[in-house]
């Protein structure tokens, strides 16, 4: 078999349209996502002054959603219509958002009001995210997941690459608070091409009771092995990356005095990795299987993050934008694999439920590494000063990250592999 590096992944947007309003309106919202990954927290450092741990609370709070929130949406999101989810996840995201430069220019902006734009947001953006896994495997045969999945990740990185350079000029013309309407822009956009999908009715099973639907789904991912190694691998993995993003914007502004266009210069050469990532990971799947990408790339994407702290040895945007790209190189990897692990061998009416399960597991860390990493960044600046302490919180982050591996590393995991055709995990 010849293995190509340029898969031709255009053929799956130029047969389904469906499909391809979906790709576009991704699309067109991760470039506003971009946006709001750097605005938000240069809001809170420059604009309102924040220490190191409401800083990792902002991050926190909406990543806290999937724990909160995540099996109860599950249930939801498998009982209503797809499309209708997605169109009101993204309306309310842009009223969020639009609400943040709104209480800018009449002066009352407060780190409370980003808190809950973030909290809320986050939950948005959880029953857009079930809605979403859950709605493709129903857009897609499934001899295609794999190369849908993939096609989404390409364009995700490459409006990654392009999104945070463009936001660190934005903010350095209009300001921080100005360039959220880029986002709020995006999820109108989104909602329109989502509101313009078609597809065929969906059977869904007789409603029963809610906690019994919500057990279905917990169920459904325990006695299946492999998901639950990637959940807790997802788990250990999101820890060490949450305590990296809620102090590596401190490190930049306070730690190496970059300014918001140095960061955003870093933030863009290290979504060039992720690119790469993206158009590697179809041809590395099929070379390599299922299971052994998904350990290699957890474990890389970990220890990828002990470049960071080197920013200290000078030209802070080169080793920042190495370290984020060499990062995510492997996150694509990882998130085409699991993601179509889990569309191809869970039956359709559980997607949204199974889904929730899982990434309640894996993303119930997030808000606590992000609260971890500010409080260790904050005594460590004291103890060490702001460059010195953030760097250590930093490699501490990786070593974390990089210990993910370790639940996917038996050696039955790493040799299962997806049959693309029948949908089966196989050896």
């Amino acid at each position: 078999m010849r293995y190509r590096l340029m898969p031709d992944m255009g053929a799956l947007l130029r047969r389904n349209a469906t499909f391809r309003r979906l790709w576009l309106a991704q699309t067109v919202s991760v470039f506003g996502d971009a946006v709001t990954l750097v605005a938000l927290p240069t809001i809170a450092v420059l604009t309102l002054h924040a220490g190191a741990f409401t800083v990792g609370a902002l991050t926190g709070v909406g990543w806290a959603s999937w724990g909160l929130f995540g099996l109860v949406a599950g249930v939801w999101v498998d009982r209503l219509p797809w499309r209708g989810v997605l169109v009101i996840a993204d309306v309310i995201r842009l009223l969020l958002l639009a609400s943040v430069p709104v209480a800018w220019h009449f002066h009352v902006l407060s780190i409370a009001q980003l808190l809950a734009v973030a909290g809320l947001a986050g939950v948005a953006s959880v029953f857009f995210g079930l809605a979403s896994t859950s709605y493709m495997p129903h857009v897609v045969e499934r001899r295609d997941l794999t190369e849908a999945n993939s096609r989404l990740e390409v364009s995700t990185a490459t409006a990654s690459l392009a999104g945070p350079g463009l936001a660190g000029a934005v903010i350095g013309v209009v300001g921080a608070p100005l360039a959220l309407v880029a986002d709020a822009f995006s999820f109108a956009v989104s909602a329109s091409l989502i509101g313009r999908t078609r597809s065929g009715a969906v059977p869904r099973p007789e409603r029963r009771r809610f906690r019994v639907e919500l057990l279905e789904g917990i169920h459904e991912l325990a006695a299946r092995p492999a998901m639950v190694a990637t959940a807790t691998a997802a788990g250990i993995s999101n820890f060490g990356l949450a305590m990296t993003q809620g102090v590596i914007f401190l490190f930049a502004y306070r730690g190496l005095h970059m300014h918001p266009v140095s960061v955003g210069a870093a933030l863009t050469i290290g979504a060039s990795g992720s690119l790469a990532g993206a158009l590697l990971a179809r041809p590395l799947t099929e070379r390599l299987g299922t299971g052994l990408c998904l350990f290699g790339s957890t474990t890389f994407e970990g220890l990828a993050g002990l470049v960071l702290p080197l920013a200290l040895l000078g030209t802070p945007v080169l080793w920042l934008g190495l370290g984020l790209g060499l990062r995510g190189l492997a996150n694509p990897l990882w998130q085409v694999n699991a993601v179509t692990l889990r569309q191809s061998i869970v039956p359709v009416p559980l997607q949204a439920r199974v889904a929730a399960a899982s990434r309640t597991i894996g993303q119930l860390t997030l808000p606590l590494g992000a609260l971890s990493g500010g409080a260790l960044g904050g005594v460590a600046a004291h103890a060490l000063g702001p460059a010195h302490g953030f760097a250590f919180t930093l490699t501490v982050a990786a070593l974390v990250a990089g210990a993910s591996g370790l639940a996917v590393a038996g050696t039955s995991f790493r040799a299962l592999r997806v049959d693309p055709v029948c949908g089966l995990a196989a050896k």
